[in-house]
């Protein structure tokens, strides 16, 4: 298994910020926890937009689902939008990130976080 520095430079991870975790979480692969509470600096990736990034305790590679992060993260993703909302962004040439961010829709953030076209591969 890679260690997070590895698997960061393989997969160019640029840095998204500090986010607090809501609620503990288990990866079923290693079984390893991040308690709520948690404050882990994240990290988005060019190569695979539909995921948030961040580095396990024992220097993993830990990874959460983008669609997902909002439950997990104690502010600072959102909810995905619906089809409607997809296509306004599709039509607009301007979207947003699962961050909050204005972006084009093949674009990123400020904060290097992915359109959702891009999380959700509609791109």
């Amino acid at each position: 298994m890679k260690t997070f520095t590895e698997f960061k430079s393989e997969n160019e991870l640029k840095p998204g910020g500090l986010k607090t975790f809501t609620k503990s979480v288990t990866f079923p692969r290693s079984g390893e926890t991040i308690p709520a509470g948690t404050s882990l600096h994240v990290y988005f990736s060019e190569k695979i937009p539909s995921k948030v990034f961040f580095r396990g305790n024992s220097d993993n590679v830990k990874s959460i689902l983008l669609v997902n992060a909002y439950k997990y993260f104690a502010t600072g993703f959102t909810k995905p939008p619906g089809m409607k909302t997809l296509e306004k962004y599709s039509n607009d040439a301007i979207a947003k990130t699962p961050t909050g961010f204005k972006t084009e829709p093949d674009g990123y953030g400020e904060d290097n976080s992915p359109s959702w076209l891009l999380v959700m591969g509609l791109i």
